[in-house]
């Protein structure tokens, strides 16, 4: 089991994954914003059921079983005819009143890159202790 948080010198330390879902028509009607936390004592849980429901929401919408437009990418897009959505996972780091976000998908190649290298560092970091 990897631990989802620690102590250290600057007090207890936590990670847990965020999902992050925006849903709009880019003003044809309100947007919808969803923010979910996914935490567990054991990170790899956290990690395994985060990735889990990601996917699941993912599916969701692309099923277009929520939302009364269908969706399209932005090379597709009609305004008033399509909606658009984003989702970011994110591993999230917090010590004392500090939130520090990482993204793992739903944005640039270089943010993802960065999240996938903090992540495995603390894996290792808290697989040793």
């Amino acid at each position: 089991m990897v631990q989802s948080f620690h102590f250290t010198d600057y007090g207890m330390e936590n990670y847990y994954y965020e999902i992050e879902v925006f849903v709009s028509t880019l003003g044809l009607h309100e947007p919808y914003t969803h923010i979910e936390q996914i935490a567990d004592l054991d990170l790899r849980q956290a990690r395994s059921k985060a990735i889990q429901r990601h996917n699941d929401i993912e599916n969701g919408i692309l099923a277009n079983g929520k939302f009364h437009l269908p969706y399209a990418s932005p090379a597709d897009f009609v305004y008033g005819e399509n909606a658009g959505y984003s989702i970011t996972l994110s591993f999230v780091h917090t010590y004392g009143d500090v939130i520090e976000k990482y993204a793992l998908a739903g944005v640039d190649d270089a943010s993802h890159i960065e999240g996938l290298e903090f992540e495995n560092y603390i894996f290792h970091e808290l697989n040793e202790e």
